[in-house]
Parts: C-alpha cells; sequence; structure tokens
C-alpha cells in the first residue's frame, strides 16, 4: 500500500475529490474503494452502504432511504415480537394437558425427563412421604441416568409468577454456593436447572427427610437435649453465613425447610430460598410460616435480621418439645400465646400509628382476652406453658431461647452472638 493510501478514509476521499474535480470527468472508482462515483462538482457522493463508526458524513444517507429503513425494522420487530408471543402462547396451550387444574405438573412413574432423569416414585410415596409439596412447586425423586445417582427435583407450578420467583430463587442459590465452595454452612447447593414442558426445573442432591418428618416420627415427643444442640447449631451457623456473608434473610425458617442427611444423621441442610430477600431489597409486608413468624411482622413495624433470629429460637423449642410454640392461625391469638410464654409485650412494641394492629391493644397493653375469637381460644392460651416450663432444666438452653424470642429485634441475639452461646460450648471444643 502507497503512503497516500495507507492515509485515513476521510483523507483519501478528499484526495480523490480534488482529482477528479480538477479533471472535470466521469470516472467510476475501483472496487476496492466501495464503488463510489463522481457525478458532478455540485453534487455529493451516494454510499450504498452504513458509513463506518469513525465518519459523520450523515449527508451520505438519503433522508427518504433511511427513513424506510428504519420503517422496515422497526416492522420486523414487531412482526418478530407477536411470533414470539403466538409461540409462547401456542406452547403453553400445548402443555397444559400435562398439568392439573392448579398448574402442578402431572407426571407419570419411570417417565423421563430430558432423557438424564427418571422419575421413580409416585406424588403419594414420595412426597408426602419424604419429599414435600408446597403452594409453589412439586419435589420429585429422580435417577439422573448420565450419573447413575438419585436427586430432587423441585418442578415449580406453570404459573408466571412462580416462574419468576423460581428465577430469583436460582440466582440466589448460585450466590449461595459461590461464597461457600467448600460447603460448610449447611447450605442446599444447586446441581443444574431447566425448563421442562413449561415448568421451571430445580435439581438438588438428594437428602434424608425433614427436621418436620423427623419429628413426627418420633410420635412428637422430640429429640435429646444433645440432637437439639447439634441440630440448632448448625442452623445458627447456616443463618450466620446468609447474615454475614450473603446480606440475605431467609424469611421462611421451619422444621419443613431443613432437611437432615439421613434417618440416623442429626446435620442439616437449609433448603427453600424461594422467600429470601437481600436486606437492601424491597421488603415484603408478611413473610415467614405463622408459627414462626415473629412480632415486628406480625405489628408491621418492619423486619430485618432479627426475623429469622426469632425463627430459629422458635425451631429449638420445637425441636426440643416436639409441638409447636405457637400453634395458631391468628394473630389475635398469636400475640396472646407470645404473653403467655415469654411475658407481656413491653410498651415501646405497641404499634403507634398503624390503625390495623394498634385495635389488638388498650392503653398499651394488648386487649385479651376482650378481643379473643372464641372461648375454646381463651383456654386453649390458658393452657400454654410458659418458656421456662419448655426448657424444663436445661438453663442453658432458657437462656438461649429467651434472647432469641425476645420481643424487641434490637436486643434479640444474632446470629454471631448465638455461636458463642455456652449452650453450644461443647460443641466449640469439637470444631
Amino acid at each position: 500500500m502507497s503512503r497516500r493510501d495507507s492515509r485515513s478514509p476521510r483523507h483519501r476521499e478528499r484526495d480523490l475529490d480534488r482529482y477528479y474535480k480538477s479533471a472535470k470527468t466521469y470516472h467510476p472508482y475501483n472496487n476496492h474503494q466501495r464503488n463510489r462515483h463522481y457525478k458532478d462538482e455540485h453534487t455529493r457522493y451516494r454510499r450504498d452502504y452504513s458509513p463506518s463508526p469513525q465518519s459523520n458524513h450523515r449527508d451520505y444517507y438519503r433522508k427518504d432511504d433511511y427513513q424506510s429503513r428504519r420503517s422496515h425494522r422497526d416492522r420486523n420487530a414487531r412482526r418478530s415480537y407477536e411470533c414470539t408471543k403466538t409461540s409462547s402462547r401456542q406452547e403453553q396451550e400445548r402443555y397444559k394437558k400435562y398439568d392439573d387444574k392448579e398448574g402442578h405438573y402431572e407426571f407419570k412413574i419411570n417417565e423421563t425427563i430430558l432423557d438424564r432423569c427418571m422419575f421413580l416414585f409416585n406424588l403419594v410415596d414420595v412426597i408426602n412421604s419424604f419429599m414435600g409439596e408446597g403452594t409453589f412447586a412439586r419435589v420429585v425423586r429422580c435417577l439422573d441416568l448420565k450419573y447413575n445417582k438419585h436427586v430432587a427435583i423441585k418442578i415449580v407450578r406453570s404459573v408466571p409468577k412462580y416462574t419468576e420467583s423460581a428465577k430469583i430463587e436460582v440466582d440466589i442459590l448460585k450466590d449461595v454456593a459461590e461464597h461457600d465452595q467448600k460447603d460448610k454452612y449447611h447450605c442446599i447447593r444447586l446441581i443444574s436447572h431447566f425448563t421442562y414442558r413449561n415448568h421451571m426445573c430445580l435439581v438438588f442432591p438428594l437428602y434424608g427427610p425433614s427436621l418436620y418428618d423427623r419429628i413426627k416420627s418420633t410420635g412428637y415427643t422430640g429429640f435429646s437435649i444433645h440432637q437439639v444442640r447439634i441440630m440448632t447449631y448448625e442452623l445458627v451457623r447456616a443463618v450466620h453465613y446468609m447474615h454475614s456473608r450473603l446480606n440475605l434473610v431467609h424469611t421462611d425458617l421451619k422444621p419443613e425447610n431443613i432437611l437432615t442427611n439421613n434417618e440416623h444423621d442429626h446435620s442439616i441442610k437449609v433448603i427453600d430460598f424461594g422467600s429470601a430477600t437481600y436486606n437492601n431489597q424491597r421488603h415484603a409486608s408478611i413473610i415467614s410460616t405463622r408459627h414462626y413468624r415473629a412480632p415486628e411482622v406480625i405489628l408491621d413495624e418492619g423486619w430485618s435480621y432479627p426475623a429469622d433470629m426469632w425463627s430459629v429460637g422458635c425451631i429449638m423449642i420445637e425441636l426440643f418439645t416436639g409441638d409447636a410454640v405457637f400453634q395458631t392461625h391468628e394473630n389475635r391469638e398469636h400475640l396472646a400465646l407470645m404473653e403467655a410464654v415469654l411475658g407481656p409485650i413491653p410498651k415501646s412494641c405497641v404499634p403507634k400509628a398503624n390503625m390495623e394492629q394498634s385495635k389488638y391493644f388498650l392503653n398499651d397493653r394488648l386487649d385479651w382476652p376482650h378481643i379473643a375469637s372464641s372461648r375454646d381460644s381463651i383456654e386453649f392460651v390458658q393452657q400454654t406453658h410458659t418458656l421456662q416450663m419448655l426448657c424444663e432444666n436445661h438453663q442453658d438452653m432458657y437462656d438461649l431461647a429467651r434472647r432469641l424470642l425476645s420481643y424487641r429485634p434490637e436486643e434479640r441475639m444474632t446470629a454471631k452472638q448465638a455461636l458463642q452461646h455456652h449452650f453450644f460450648s461443647s460443641l466449640h471444643k469439637m470444631d
């Protein structure tokens, strides 16, 4: 390439312009000069291609050509979007025959899914006795044909809002695994995820029964104090990891969402991050299953990490006694049960501005039994044991439970503080 040809395109254009204008002749450029044609000294060149990013010669475009191209592009984009919508709608209609009326996938025994996993058991045998079924999804036990190992697959309902929640859960699970490469903090790990017949499917390792199933197998008599200590310690470690490393609030801790390795092992895994919320994100007004819901959530006073610690306290007592501490289904009775177990609600916790919650109180005190819904409710609250009675003679556990179940969130024990509590002193030596 000559020195002149090695110059920038703009300089080459200028030099060629000068040459042909001085020659006063029409001469076509060669192919390597992009087929530009000189017409006369009062007209500009027209390019049959888009200008380079370095060029600002927009006047090479004819306005009508540009508008035409843009309208074609927009029209094609609209057509593509409409086709996608139609295709998605057609796909949903085609796969509806595999779902029940609530959008759950109705699988068949030994059905092969994506040529890798095979369903081995029906819903009754697996879900109700071993894995689980919830509002959002069903969980089934499967055989991974590629690696010849059993896995658990969570099949989300074919409902758009649940599918979006599952996608968020996948992102959270990836975050959980990324910060725990050695799998030390007792949180479930996601193997993979895919979409099958319009259902989001999440694949997990197969673990043993949940803590609820284990409690049920004991006849609701609970576990020994040593077993309670081990399971609670691992649960607090998992919560501490979520709070300190991920800034994540689980928001739905309960025995059903805690699995054991097997029927004879007390090591646990925390599952179901579908409702988990990062602390800097928008918080829903209601979180947690009723029995494990913190007072600040019931009174609509806002919540954060301490809401998880309240749930941990409830779970620890339930592991020991075999029964949920606050067995209720309404706010009035729930607050009355809290007072029966923990003592009066402090005046500082009584909502002032929220009229919906303040109606439960009179002169800064819970207006019980006047707000009771029935005589049975009053009698049920009267029969409730105090926290001291529930913990029997185990003063270390009572002290920990009292600190975890503090009414004021700012006074409630954090996960880091709980790990240092003397209830776990024997486990500190093992670590």
